[in-house]
């Protein structure tokens, strides 16, 4: 058999005000569908009405984003957005505005290897992002291009879903949508909430890490990708990028870690160097090779 080694990672500048959960909490253990995937809720609750008002509470939030940024949904906002004639104004809702700002930034931060924007045939290089807003809030789509933010999106989801928990009263808990996730706080043991990722990724490697007060978003075409008579087709957009290449990335919001896991994946065989130019906490993951931890990575190594 295989030897298995055992990587964990662990923050090291752990919260100042970090306790378990009180006594007489009790445990929450909730899951559903959205967004074309899986959410799951594991935490407690410090009034036994919680599940039902979290559950409805959560499900009215993803129903709000999916209304304004599901590609699969004609009648979402960016569905309507992307059927427009280009040059049409329309005004920006909250989620989409401030997910298409968060992926701006993302994109001119990395050199515009990541784009919320996609074209067949234009170069994205030549898009001035800011142009396209205009002070009152409106939108307009470029000729020959089309809006694409669900590199940021399940994060942005996440992070408002973690919103939605502390407002109820949840201090504890590790929340996720398909593969991605959110922590708050310690378990009543004082443990941390565990993730590990994708073993497709990894092979005989299982690289475990302790999410305390942070999110964990992992990028690959694994996920993403659909197989075609001649290799694969995906979203996910970039040089040299194999179908099991993956790139996971700790942050402290999700939307960071989501979108900067996709800009790296995208980054290729470039994105080690890009994200300890940034500081970012990423480990890059293909099967049949090693894992690459980045400079701030090696820094959770246990």
């Amino acid at each position: 058999a295989a030897l298995i080694t055992v990587t964990t990672l662990i923050r090291k500048d752990l919260p100042a005000a970090l306790s378990p959960p009180e006594e007489t909490s009790s445990p929450v253990s909730l899951q559903g569908e959205t967004m074309g995937s899986y959410w799951r809720l594991a935490g407690y609750a410090n009034t036994p009405s919680a599940p039902e008002d979290v559950r409805v509470q959560l499900e009215a939030l993803f129903d709000e984003i999916i209304t304004e940024l599901s590609l699969w949904d004609q009648k979402s906002f960016i569905s309507i957005l992307n059927a427009s004639p280009a040059g049409t104004p329309h005004l920006m809702p909250t989620h989409f505005r401030k997910v298409w700002a968060a992926s701006c930034r993302i994109a001119h931060e990395s050199g515009m290897g990541f784009s919320p924007l996609f074209s067949k045939s234009g170069d994205v290089s030549d898009l001035n992002f800011e142009s396209l807003t205009d002070i009152s809030g409106q939108i307009v789509r470029p000729e020959g291009f089309q809006f694409d933010l669900n590199a940021v999106a399940k994060g942005y989801a996440i992070d408002r879903a973690g919103d939605v928990l502390n407002a109820l009263g949840m201090r504890s808990f590790l929340f996720e949508i398909g593969g991605d996730y959110i922590a708050r706080g310690i378990k009543p043991d004082k443990s941390a909430y565990w993730v590990e990722i994708d073993p497709r990724l990894t092979q005989s490697d299982k690289i475990r890490i302790a999410v305390i007060h942070q999110a964990v978003a992992t990028s690959g075409q694994l996920e993403q990708a659909v197989l075609t008579g001649d290799g694969f087709s995906s979203h996910i957009r970039g040089a040299g990028i194999d179908l099991n290449d993956g790139v996971t990335v700790i942050a402290d919001r999700c939307e960071e870690a989501d979108g900067w896991a996709t800009a790296l994946l995208t980054a290729g065989p470039a994105g080690p160097e890009l994200a300890d130019q940034l500081g970012l906490a990423a480990i890059f993951c293909s099967s049949g090779r090693a894992p690459i931890f980045s400079q701030a990575a090696l820094d959770y190594l246990d």
